[in-house]
């Protein structure tokens, strides 16, 4: 350590200069750290280094730059303007955070209308509770934006994947969900939802349009998308042919879920009395009086669990419930019975369809060379499902079809081939998973910084009918006051704020 004033200020200055600006100063006789207010007691540089990884010093540079992205925000906001041209009013750091964790906690901003609810929060907070029109004016606008930057900064210069997908809300409503995410070939990252738009008509230039403006609005270079996730309906494949004009590295993919769910609909749709048997009963169990038969089951069988009650539109329900009474038959025959036909139609129909001749046959024969099909799609939709695993699932679906005999086994057989054929970026997708699973594929041109980052490529729209449940979770029948552009805001700062907890969570 030098004794000389001069040179040893010559000295910190050099250490002081490979950190942030501002954040060590000194007087050329000690090291002031401004974050932890305190001297930093050094002759060597690695004591300033040490120092700079400890956990107080770590801790109070966090909650320095919050603090700082806070007053930017703010600053921002003050120079904005709305849709009138009229200046916002300045922001209060207290209803920002308030604003963001009801909104993240999907709470809605006329809760706070709550007596008791508000009295708490001022009691234990120390702060005035705005009104809900406050938030909802004011804050929800800044909450999206601070969203959306988040969202840009982590896509952006960013290989990315796309999935779109449409539903209906309550009003009968066109709803359209765009989810962009991000292919580094390292890990999965969850996607982000990007925009939430009602669409006048469902068809193939409404959404060529939709995911356009969407991917624009983020500043994301046409030659950066590399897959485009959809279901199979014709005006996708359409939107898919238009948007690859677009983006000439694009693969348009259609969902494997979605085609396993098909192949299952095939098995459903040729066994009539087993599908009848399964409605027939769920409505028992249901219906009025549903509760006290369950009772008699449980009294009857203790051991029996509850019998199922499938959905048509969620994926592999109707097989379990196949599964359930293969293994529960005589059981819930022997209760069905009990119960009297004359006091309800399902009932007499279920005691019915218990009696058809070969209904045992016909659950046998479907658990054993279709119930392969319930795992394939639960492994399909796993989040960190590596490419280069999918092949074995379809390759274990196929050989189990294969083995199913008889018309029907190659009615479902043909069924699985021909969504797969049908697939326009089925070949392409294949062929990058042989790749990365170390096989050689002849006549493969492509650019190896672009095969690699397909290793995590989701193959499904799970995401997006996640997204839609998300949806339909906020636009309920007790808040249709929703205007569009705010429904919009509120959806993508909640799945924002959420998908960024998971990240940190899964970082650690």
């Amino acid at each position: 350590m030098p004794k000389d004033k001069s040179s040893r200020s010559t000295l910190y200055k050099s250490w002081i200069s490979n950190y942030k600006e501002g954040i060590y100063t000194t007087n050329g006789l000690v090291i002031y750290c401004q974050i932890c207010q305190q001297n930093v007691g050094c002759t060597m540089l690695s004591q300033l280094n040490q120092h700079d990884k400890t956990t107080k010093h770590q801790g109070n540079m966090a909650r320095y730059e919050k603090k700082n992205r806070a007053q930017k925000q703010k600053q921002q906001f003050i120079n904005s303007k709305d849709k009138t041209g009229e200046k916002l009013a300045i922001p209060d750091q207290f209803s920002t955070d308030l604003a963001k964790a009801l909104i993240g906690a999907n709470i809605p901003l006329w809760k706070l209308t709550n007596k008791g609810f508000k009295e708490f929060l001022e009691t234990y907070c120390g702060k005035a509770v705005p009104d809900e029109s406050t938030l909802r004016r004011n804050y929800l606008s800044s909450c999206f934006q601070e969203a959306m930057d988040r969202i840009k900064s982590e896509l952006e210069d960013q290989f990315v994947w796309v999935s779109v997908d449409e539903t209906s809300n309550l009003k009968g409503e066109f709803v359209a969900n765009l989810l962009v995410g991000k292919l580094d070939g390292e890990r999965w990252h969850d996607p982000f939802l990007v925009a939430v738009k009602v669409l006048e008509s469902a068809n193939n230039s409404t959404i060529s349009c939709f995911v356009s403006d969407g991917l624009v609005s983020l500043g994301i270079k046409r030659e950066r998308v590399l897959l485009f996730v959809t279901d199979a309906a014709p005006y996708m494949i359409k939107s898919g042919e238009t948007l690859k004009i677009l983006h000439p590295n694009m693969i348009h993919f259609t969902c494997l879920a979605h085609a396993m769910n098909r192949v299952a609909e095939t098995v459903r749709s040729s066994f009539p009395q087993v599908d009848k048997l399964i409605a027939s009963t769920k409505k028992v169990f249901r219906k009025a009086g549903g509760a006290a038969r369950l009772r008699q089951l449980r009294q009857a069988f203790p051991k029996c669990p509850i019998p199922p009650q499938p959905v048509i539109t969620r994926w592999t329900t109707w097989l379990n419930a196949v599964k359930y009474y293969c293994e529960h038959f005589d059981e819930i025959k022997t209760v069905v019975e009990r119960f009297d036909g004359e006091k309800a139609l399902c009932i007499e129909q279920s005691q019915q369809s218990f009696k058809v001749d070969g209904i045992k046959q016909d659950l046998a024969f479907i658990q054993a060379n279709f119930g392969g099909l319930i795992p394939a799609i639960k492994m399909l939709q796993t989040k960190d499902l590596q490419l280069s695993e999918v092949a074995p699932i379809l390759l274990d679906v196929k050989s189990a079809l294969n083995d199913a005999n008889g018309e029907i086994g190659l009615k479902v057989k043909t069924k699985f081939e021909n969504v797969l054929i049908k697939n326009p970026g089925f070949k392409t997708i294949q062929s990058i998973g042989r790749i990365l699973a170390g096989h050689h594929v002849a006549n493969f041109d492509m650019a190896p910084k672009i095969i690699h980052r397909y290793k995590f490529a989701p193959l499904t729209s799970s995401d997006v009918e996640r997204s839609f449940s998300i949806y339909k979770n906020v636009f309920t029948d007790r808040r249709t006051s929703f205007t569009h552009d705010n429904l919009e805001m509120y959806l993508i700062t909640n799945c924002e704020r959420n998908y960024s907890q998971n990240d940190s969570n899964d970082d650690e």
